[in-house]
């Protein structure tokens, strides 16, 4: 859809910081030691400037920027890379999550729901179908950023553990 822009988020699980979460406006976000950076670390073991997250052909890139120690993306260490979501990027002893929330409409016309609806089902069937990928993506999203512990997704949803094990289940995650 025009106007629609898919956004990266960005949340510190470990090292000075842990818990901040970010979204990654613009399309250049800089992480470094430096207050000058968009996402300031307080750890000796990152650089100044150390990486930085561009947006580029419809994704997001992660370049380091001549850090000392390196940017180490899934565990391997990279000069530069797409991300995707669940990644994990490493600056010194910071652990940061890369979350690539899509916009509700795009990731419906990235299915083929938003034009064409199916005029052999009934209105009802229809948006079960929509609900249920909604369901199912939504679920993955929450254990990607919970790193798959049930009970901390759950009380990011504020849901109950329970359901979201039904969940988990019903879409076979």
């Amino acid at each position: 859809m025009k106007g629609e822009t898919v956004r990266c988020a960005l949340s510190v699980v470990a090292g000075p910081g842990a818990g901040k979460e970010i979204l990654v406006a613009g399309d250049r976000f800089r992480v470094g030691k430096s207050p000058e950076n968009d996402l300031v670390l307080a750890d000796e073991t990152v650089s100044r400037f150390h990486f930085e997250v561009v947006r580029e052909d419809g994704g997001f890139v992660v370049r380091d920027v001549g850090s000392t120690n390196g940017t180490i993306l899934d565990g391997a260490r990279i000069r530069e890379a797409f991300l995707r979501s669940g990644a994990t990027i490493t600056a010194g002893r910071v652990r940061i999550r890369v979350h690539l929330p899509v916009e509700p409409t795009a990731a419906l016309a990235a299915q083929g729901m938003t034009e064409g609806f199916d005029a052999r089902l009934s209105f009802k069937d229809n948006k079960d179908r929509v609900v249920h990928e909604f369901e199912r993506r939504y679920v993955e999203w929450l254990l990607a950023r919970a790193d798959g512990n049930v009970s901390s997704a759950a009380r990011m949803a504020e849901m109950d553990r329970k359901h979201l094990h039904k969940l988990k289940k019903k879409h076979r995650l």
